[in-house]
């Protein structure tokens, strides 16, 4: 009989120990953003230290960052084509927790740390953006980073799907907000 006693009261004290973890939204992982960019440049911390965590599909492991991306070198160049994804996954949770948010300069990348900025230029180098690595993916071959619809939009991908791309790490001083830049003709 007192196993039982034992083995319900475990249960009750692990049940009340449970409870539900706040993802930040959107917004407030933006602004946590900003908040650890500025704290990084004055704290002279070693360099990043990282962990592998599976992938939402176990595909492979990627990199999860635990000290901020402005630690990270800037040395990151990779080119491929990109694709983008929009209404589909709305409100849905990304990889880094937070909430996708399509209208937002956010993309997907299958190694690069969560926080990461990187600088997207199409094939012709006429447009740019920046956008914050906020998930994983994609997982199409060929392709080396999904966009959100914003992002597309700008880079003038909406319309063809899928196109090439420059990807490269933002540095310290470009990276406090996503932007975009396109060429004057």
């Amino acid at each position: 009989m007192s196993y039982r006693v034992l083995s319900w009261t475990a249960c009750l004290l692990f049940a009340g120990c449970a409870g539900q973890v706040k993802n930040p939204s959107a917004e407030e992982s933006r602004s946590a953003d900003i908040k650890i960019a500025t704290q990084s440049e004055s704290s002279p911390d070693s360099a990043a230290s990282s962990v592998n965590v599976p992938s939402a599909i176990g595909l492979q492991s990627a990199p999860l960052l635990l000290k901020p991306p402005a630690q990270a070198s800037t040395d990151f160049v990779q080119a491929g084509r990109a694709s983008w994804y929009g209404k589909k996954f709305q409100g849905r949770r990304t990889a880094s927790g937070e909430r996708f948010d399509m209208h937002a300069l956010t993309a997907a990348h299958r190694t690069l740390p969560f926080g990461t900025y990187v600088r997207v230029s199409n094939g012709s180098k006429t447009r740019s953006v920046i956008v914050r690595i906020n998930d994983r993916g994609p997982y199409i071959k060929g392709r080396v980073i999904d966009l959100s619809l914003a992002a597309a939009r700008m880079l003038g991908l909406r319309e063809i799907q899928a196109g090439p791309v420059i990807l490269e790490r933002v540095g310290e001083r470009n990276r406090l907000t996503p932007s975009y830049t396109a060429a004057h003709k």
